[in-house]
């Protein structure tokens, strides 16, 4: 019965992550949106009317929509409530092995290897030919690429029960459910689900900023 509930637990972590990941995208799209088009406005169509060739469209949307992407993710999951505002809504939080909060420096590395299918994906739209311009079809096989790291991606999340993503494997952190006050025990009863051993002695801790008895 206890082995069925910690599964429950896991994957229902696995479902939040993945809610929470479209919550973050929503914010990011309505965000980037308002901001390319105001600026539009603003400069009477500059610097659209510049984005003529691939290289000048992949830089700018890598300084308009992959820079503010990265920082997004990095600041808010190395912040002192360690999540986005789409991990907080759904009650996750971002952590080290250790159950640590993670550096800004780890936040980045997470973030840049969590978007490699995002940054293959426009990297195959826009170069070396912009997709409309492109009539032979240059573009597939980045994008079949892009389409097969997304199911690897997904595949490794669902294996490790919602715990851990590839991105997380390479910066060695966690994603995990827990109220803001915790016992080691379920801390480790949670960590175990992304393969980790641990032992179980009840011994409260407290997470990053909190004092004891609060």
């Amino acid at each position: 019965m206890h082995r069925l509930e910690t599964k429950s637990l896991a994957y229902s972590v696995l479902v939040r992550r993945l809610i929470a990941y479209l919550v973050d995208i929503l914010l990011l799209f309505a965000a980037i949106v308002v901001t390319q088009f105001g600026l539009e406005a603003l400069t009477g169509g500059l610097p659209m009317r510049l984005l003529t060739t691939g290289p000048r469209i992949e830089v700018w949307v890598w300084l308009s929509v992959s820079l503010p992407t990265y920082l997004y993710f990095a600041l808010s999951e190395s912040s002192a409530h360690q999540a986005t505002p789409g991990k907080r809504l759904l009650g996750l939080h971002v952590t080290d092995l250790t159950g640590k909060r993670i550096g800004f420096g780890r936040g980045i590395l997470r973030t840049i290897v969590k978007l490699i299918p995002w940054e293959v994906t426009h990297l195959s739209l826009f170069l070396p030919t912009p997709i409309f311009m492109d009539g032979q079809g240059g573009f597939f096989p980045g994008l079949i690429t892009a389409n097969v790291l997304i199911v690897v991606y997904l595949a490794v999340v669902v294996m490790t029960a919602g715990k851990r993503g590839i991105h997380d494997l390479v910066a060695s952190t966690l994603v995990l459910r827990a109220p803001p006050f915790v016992t080691k025990r379920s801390y480790q009863e949670a960590r175990s689900g992304a393969g980790m051993s641990g032992t179980h002695h009840t011994q409260h801790f407290y997470l990053p900023g909190q004092r004891k008895g609060t």
